[in-house]
């Protein structure tokens, strides 16, 4: 009856209190179980690291590791949301679900089977905020800066509130972290110029799949995706606003990330076209990565 009675509640926004302090509890432990993989990916870095081997004069044996260690972090943890959530959205989710059923909290609906599970957007949060100090550390560009704390903000609003499109948590938290996957392993390449020249073919590799990997999960199956998920958040907002106003409010505070992060995936995607063509050239200097990859550290 308390569930059915809270679910009633239109005018509430956020889930309950007790709720959201599980919630935070359960983030601040997936942000340190990441911080543990860090660590303990930093003593396997340091210890496979000749101090100065293929660093530029101004850098040191430490930042390297550091990023090399962040690199490494990032492809496990992308690894494991990106195949979690390609198996989620692919073979569990139904893909007959209405619209009414992509919404609901984890709490009061009675058939969750079009629901993601809370763990998509609660990791997601957790790994961005885990995750934005130290792009500050090694030198993020503005743009995946911005990326990552326009994800944190989306993966905030699907983990707190009531009424929320959770059923895409599972593609937007998850399947796309798939292409972020070879992302990592090519940043790898970069920060280590001997591996470059010693596995051209395989750098070369991993740009191309990381290219295809990006142009599936973030342009040709986003691009569907995200109109249905605009549809429903409208008509949330819409219908909800008319008593809370505040589900306007909410409304631009969804709207605006996910209009952020399309176009600066849309160009990226160019960048991507770009930096191909001239492969064809110079397979292990195209210079299509910037902006998409970790800068040189200072």
């Amino acid at each position: 009856m308390e569930a059915q009675t809270f679910a009633g509640a239109r005018d509430s926004v956020l889930l309950p209190p007790d709720y959201l302090r599980a919630c935070v509890l359960r983030i601040v432990s997936y942000a340190l179980a990441i911080t543990c993989l860090q660590l303990i990916c930093h003593i396997a870095v340091r210890r496979h690291t000749v101090s100065g081997s293929g660093l530029n004069s101004t850098e040191t044996g430490s930042d390297i590791v550091l990023m090399n260690s962040f690199q490494l972090t990032n492809f496990f943890v992308n690894l494991c949301l990106g195949g979690w959530g390609i198996w989620w959205w692919f073979f569990v989710l139904p893909s007959g679900c209405s619209d009414s059923e992509k919404i609901g909290d984890p709490i009061s609906v009675e058939d969750s089977r079009c629901l993601s599970p809370p763990f998509f957007a609660e990791f997601q949060l957790a790994y961005q905020l885990w995750g934005i100090p130290l792009c500050i550390a090694v030198g993020e560009s503005s743009a995946m800066m911005g990326h990552h704390s326009f994800v944190a903000v989306l993966a905030s609003l699907g983990s707190t509130l009531v009424a929320s499109p959770r059923y895409f948590c599972v593609y937007f938290f998850g399947v796309v972290e798939a292409s972020s996957v070879f992302l990592a392993i090519m940043n790898a390449f970069k920060s280590r110029p001997e591996w470059i020249k010693a596995m051209p073919r395989i750098f070369a590799a991993s740009k191309l799949i990381f290219s295809a990997a990006f142009f599936l999960t973030r342009i040709v199956l986003w691009i569907p995706v995200l109109y249905d998920f605009w549809g429903i958040a409208w008509d949330i907002g819409t219908s909800r606003g008319e008593e809370n106003p505040l589900y306007y409010v909410l409304m631009g505070a969804v709207f605006s990330p996910v209009i952020f992060l399309t176009v600066l995936q849309l160009f990226w995607a160019g960048k991507i076209v770009n930096g191909l063509v001239k492969m064809t050239k110079r397979p292990t200097d195209s210079g299509w990565e910037t902006g998409l990859s970790t800068k040189k550290i200072r």
